[in-house]
């Protein structure tokens, strides 16, 4: 009797101790929205977008990350974080959101702003550093400062992708010098660092790697609409638009019909535009070359900002464009379509 007892007191135990692991490698995201409330929200984390209904203005998400994650708020159909992004881990996160609607032009957008967010130990090691950041960011001593506040959390969080984060937005500011970027890179575990991150080390350890006017173009070969693969190598001999996009980037797809019109003004006059798409679903890319009518030539990059073509361009926004001479030699970076005209009369 007295085993049977104990042998339940154990088994009890053991599920406890098991349930409050899985808890702990789960997260759990609940959030109150204020304000213009729609009745789907999304939320994406790494390659993850996931959709909850939201009920009497309360959402909730739940999931398994390996590690605290940049992640953001969608409301379709157009919308925007105010802030920044937030960080989700493994933990009960509760979060209040303000949605504010405004219309910019010819589109309505949703604003969305966390006005307060709880139960994300990153979070609090962001606000700490915004709070220094606000505090000091006037002193004579600004940069000697930032160094040492960026070693303290790099040195105390070196796990964590909110430091990596943290030291390739404040290197780009071009603020430090290089022997204290490595000093600063040396404190990270290089296993959170993305390629895009120890790319953006590389260029400014090694400046020569940023491509600029002047400069032959880096060839790269990617599947086209069918799955053929599209090689830029066999554009020599035109005048070549590389035109970076996504179908989820309003402007992009704006000024689409402008460039249509010049492709159709030119194009049998050695001028070609290969559009590269930064999107990881290609069934929505190729929906929107269907409906905005696009006829040039389009290839995908699905690892979207973190594929080689966007690190080896250096493209961190959208839209965004190199344009190209006969030979492959950069004479144009983000030209606008007017632009773009104006030298193709010129030139052809």
């Amino acid at each position: 009797m007295k085993t049977s007892f104990y042998f339940k007191i154990l088994l009890f135990i053991f599920l406890s101790s098991c349930n409050k692991k899985n808890l702990e490698k789960k997260f759990v995201l609940k959030g109150v929205l204020k304000g213009e409330i729609p009745e789907y929200i999304y939320l994406h984390y790494g390659e993850i977008k996931d959709t909850a209904r939201i009920e009497n203005g309360q959402f909730q998400f739940k999931g398994t990350v390996d590690g605290p994650i940049r992640s953001n708020l969608v409301i379709p159909n157009h919308s925007t974080m105010v802030d920044d992004n937030f960080y989700l881990e493994n933990s009960v996160i509760k979060m209040e959101v303000s949605v504010e609607k405004k219309k910019i032009k010819s589109y309505e957008i949703n604003f969305i702003k966390i006005d307060t967010i709880q139960g994300s130990k990153t979070e609090i090691i962001k606000n700490d550093f915004k709070m220094f950041e606000k505090a000091h960011k006037g002193d004579l001593d600004w940069n000697s400062k930032l160094f040492k506040k960026l070693e303290a959390i790099l040195t105390k969080y070196p796990k964590n992708r909110y430091s990596a984060d943290l030291f390739q937005n404040q290197i780009k500011k071009n603020i430090f010098s290089k022997g204290q970027v490595r000093t600063l890179f040396s404190k990270i575990d290089t296993l959170i660092i993305s390629r895009r991150q120890l790319e953006d080390i590389r260029r400014i350890l090694d400046p020569q790697r940023i491509l600029e006017v002047g400069d032959n173009l880096y060839d790269f070969s990617l599947p086209g609409v069918n799955n053929k693969l599209i090689d830029t190598k066999n554009f020599r001999g035109k005048v070549l638009l590389i035109e970076f996009w996504a179908y989820w980037c309003v402007p992009c797809r704006k000024i689409t019909p402008e460039l249509l019109e010049v492709y159709d003004e030119f194009r049998n006059s050695n001028f070609e535009i290969l559009g590269v798409s930064l999107d990881h679903d290609k069934q929505k890319w190729k929906q929107a070359i269907l409906k905005d009518k696009i006829t040039w030539g389009n290839v995908v990059a699905i690892e979207a900002f973190e594929s080689k073509v966007a690190i080896d361009y250096g493209i961190y926004s959208l839209p965004n464009n190199y344009l190209l001479d006969k030979n492959g030699t950069i004479v144009a970076k983000n030209i606008s379509v007017d632009d773009l005209r104006g030298f193709l009369k010129e030139k052809l």
